[in-house]
């Protein structure tokens, strides 16, 4: 993200009025910088220069999850779409907001439906291993980072695991197996120095919370956090951290690293 971030500014040294240059300075400065009053301001620039457009749509709806509000998010999501057209970075978007504000059947069925639609699309997949995980859906959680694992050697849609996911017929390891499968890719992401550690801390750190595991996932997501792994920015909310989140270190943990802050929640009348 920092080569967009690069990228944009870059951009807009040359021309101030570009809209899709805003909305990537937006998702930079939230997800990199974790500062929600920065990106919505170039959220809301990129929407004040272009009312329709959509990147700057969904990083307003990124500011707002990212303060627990859900609904506004969704709402905001809702105004990019243009009749029947699909745009599985929004679809994802709605299922991962679903999922983050703890509706996650209405979420598993949004993102099981952009892995039908568009198999190669990373993120759906991402999203799904996270929210099997909070749910200990530990066969379908390993067979969703599986796929990501596959995707990233350049699996293309003639791969027969993305033929299976596609298509509902792949099968899902054993509970046991599975278990096995997590821990280990957990443990090697966590080996070595954090410099020269491989594989998603913050991936680790859901399966570690999820195994009972708080050190470690306590440790692993210190690393996601130092590396600024995108998605850390939201540990304050993700429900795979629930069990850790009345921890006074964890509290500790997100606070140091500047996770934003739940917005307040309305006054009552």
């Amino acid at each position: 993200m920092d080569d967009a971030r690069r990228s944009a500014a870059t951009a807009l040294a040359h021309d101030e009025r570009l809209a899709d240059a805003h909305a990537a300075l937006a998702f930079a400065r939230l997800f990199v910088d974790r500062s929600p009053a920065s990106a919505r301001a170039s959220a809301e620039r990129a929407l004040e220069l272009e009312a329709t457009n959509v990147a700057g749509r969904r990083a307003l709806a990124w500011v707002l999850a990212v303060e627990g509000r859900y609904l506004e998010a969704l709402s905001q999501l809702s105004l990019t779409r243009t009749g029947a057209q699909f745009d599985p970075e929004v679809a994802s978007d709605e299922g991962t907001i679903l999922y983050l504000s703890g509706r996650s059947l209405e979420a598993r069925r949004q993102l099981a439906q952009v892995v039908r639609r568009d198999p190669l699309f990373r993120r759906a997949h991402a999203s799904l291993a996270a929210l099997h995980l909070s749910e200990r859906r530990l066969g379908a959680a390993a067979f969703e980072l599986e796929m990501l694992d596959a995707l990233a050697a350049g699996a293309t849609r003639e791969d027969d695991r993305v033929r299976q996911r596609a298509s509902g017929s792949w099968a899902m390891p054993e509970a046991s197996e599975a278990a096995r499968l997590l821990a280990a890719r957990a443990e090697e992401a966590l080996a070595g120095p954090a410099a020269t550690a491989t594989g998603s801390q913050l991936e680790a750190a859901r399966i570690f919370a999820q195994f009972g595991d708080r050190e470690r996932a306590l440790a692993a997501l210190q690393r996601a956090l130092d590396r600024r792994e995108s998605a850390a920015v939201l540990a304050r909310i993700d429900p795979a951290f629930a069990s850790l989140r009345s921890t006074a270190a964890f509290r500790e943990l997100i606070d140091r690293a500047g996770v934003p802050a739940l917005a307040p929640a309305p006054a009552k009348p």
